[in-house]
């Protein structure tokens, strides 16, 4: 008799936890997450002597993002150079 109570007391704590994480389950089934840049800057291409800019970038998202060096090494590969202060540019 006691063992039938200690599986009918597991069976019911079981049953019960399942049903907690369904209910949470459908409360939460729309989460989106949106993420999108404030501002873009797009560079035209010159014939000019004058390659070099400025790059200040900021993430203003809620996720650790890390493309900085990524985003310089492609201005970089297109014949800019970057300077850390932009009244050099």
């Amino acid at each position: 008799m006691r063992k039938a109570k200690v599986v009918f007391l597991i069976f019911m704590v079981v049953i019960l936890s399942n049903c907690a994480s369904a209910k949470i389950a459908l409360e939460h089934k729309d989460l989106k997450v949106s993420t999108r840049m404030s501002n873009s800057i797009f560079l035209e291409l010159t014939d000019a002597v004058e390659n070099t800019v400025y790059v200040d970038i900021k993430n203003t998202s809620d996720k650790e993002i890390q493309v900085n060096e990524k985003i310089k090494q492609a201005i970089r590969s297109r014949g800019y150079e970057i300077v850390n202060d932009y009244k050099e540019a």
